[in-house]
């Protein structure tokens, strides 16, 4: 899918494109995004939310971010030491993410 292997999934995970409004098979995505259209691939992992798959770069200020378990934590300051990120997450503290993993994040809604 994308020269970037590290990345925690979910079990039983199922994907979509709000764009082309059809479910996709993992031969349908590449970097997380619909090949058809380009649209980011919403996650529907059995949590209480959709989720999306960005790059670490791609990570802004109030983002959500998803912990392995399953918590969202809001992210309210990014920050990028040589290299490594970290996510300042309320209600949780600070994450390290390198920046050869993908991150798991609340979907956001056009």
């Amino acid at each position: 899918m994308t020269s970037i292997e590290s990345i925690h999934i979910f079990e039983g995970e199922e994907y979509y494109c709000s764009d082309c409004k059809k479910d996709l098979s993992e031969n349908e995505i590449e970097n997380w995004r619909c090949k058809n259209c380009g649209e980011r691939v919403q996650i529907n992992a059995g949590l209480d939310q959709i989720i999306m798959r960005k790059l670490p770069e791609e990570v802004t200020d109030n983002d959500y971010f998803v912990m392995w378990t399953g918590e969202f934590h809001q992210i309210y300051k990014v920050e990028n030491k040589n290299g490594t990120y970290y996510y300042n997450l309320k209600g949780y503290g600070r994450h390290k993410q390198n920046k050869d993993e993908w991150v798991n994040c609340m979907y956001l809604y056009k």
